[in-house]
């Protein structure tokens, strides 16, 4: 991502990009709430935020 900026009205925009990924098994996913699996991508989010740019944490 951060290697093809975006080019837009003559100037070039970098893009970086971090995702937070939960996992989990359908049978197990039926224990969980939507909220907390939610809540738990977003915590790998910030994970991934603040190991540096162009993560993933899962």
């Amino acid at each position: 991502m951060e290697s093809s900026p975006v080019n837009r009205e003559d100037k070039e925009i970098p893009l970086t990009i971090s995702i937070g990924l939960s996992t989990g098994d359908f049978e197990e996913m039926g224990k969980d709430s939507p909220e907390a699996f939610i809540s738990r991508a977003d915590e790998e989010l910030y994970k991934a935020k603040n190991s540096g740019r162009n993560r993933v944490c899962f």
